[in-house]
């Protein structure tokens, strides 16, 4: 799994990258953009979801966030190891 530091830096990063996207702080928000890739409605993502948001919705490369990086941090947001994060682990994450 990440390491702490690596959880605040991919955190901000992924922040950043929302903000840049979304210039309109009325549109910003991690719960919107978590519930648009929640394909299925069930509260829950996947990291096939979770990478495709990081890649497609907020257009990270690899050469930005690594797909090692990207895996790690996924192993901590889903620290049951159930294969799901809900919006509240991602809103914690994201806080």
């Amino acid at each position: 799994p990440a390491s702490d530091e690596m959880v605040v830096r991919v955190a901000a990063l992924l922040n950043r990258e929302l903000e840049r996207l979304a210039v309109d702080p009325s549109k910003r928000s991690w719960f919107k953009l978590f519930k648009q890739v929640d394909a299925d409605g069930s509260g829950l993502i996947s990291f096939d979801e979770f990478k495709h948001m990081v890649r497609k919705d907020l257009k990270l490369s690899p050469g930005r966030l690594s797909a090692k990086e990207l895996r790690e941090v996924w192993l901590v947001l889903d620290d049951d190891g159930g294969g799901h994060v809900s919006a509240g682990e991602f809103g914690k994450f994201m806080a």
